[in-house]
């Protein structure tokens, strides 16, 4: 077996330390991208909670209000009719929409 001297063996010394520095690094970076990911996974668990507790009920209601408004300003039925069908329809959507997002969510 050949014998080193000391200048190689503090080059190989230097090197596996540099490696190290960098495998380090890499586990930081690797933490880092982690801890990013998790945060924006809570951050869009809320803004799902909170459009499902307040923008869903918002937009049902704006929806009902402003078909109730036209209907009682409005004199025909023929009239009304348009306006309660594409209500219905966007109503009907939203309301999908819904029971979508209720059956997505698990409490685990």
């Amino acid at each position: 077996m050949k014998e080193i001297n000391d200048q190689q063996l503090d080059m190989l010394i230097q090197e596996s330390i540099k490696r190290q520095h960098v495998l380090d690094e890499i586990g930081h970076q690797i933490m880092r991208d982690i801890k990013a990911e998790a945060r924006r996974q809570r951050l869009r668990r809320w803004s799902r909670l909170l459009f499902f507790c307040f923008g869903q009920p918002a937009i049902l209601m704006a929806i009902a209000g402003g078909t109730y408004c036209i209907v009682g300003q409005m004199g025909h039925w023929l009239e009304i009719l348009p306006l309660l069908a594409s209500a219905l329809f966007a109503l009907s959507a939203i309301i999908w929409q819904l029971n979508k997002k209720i059956s997505e969510y698990s409490w685990k």
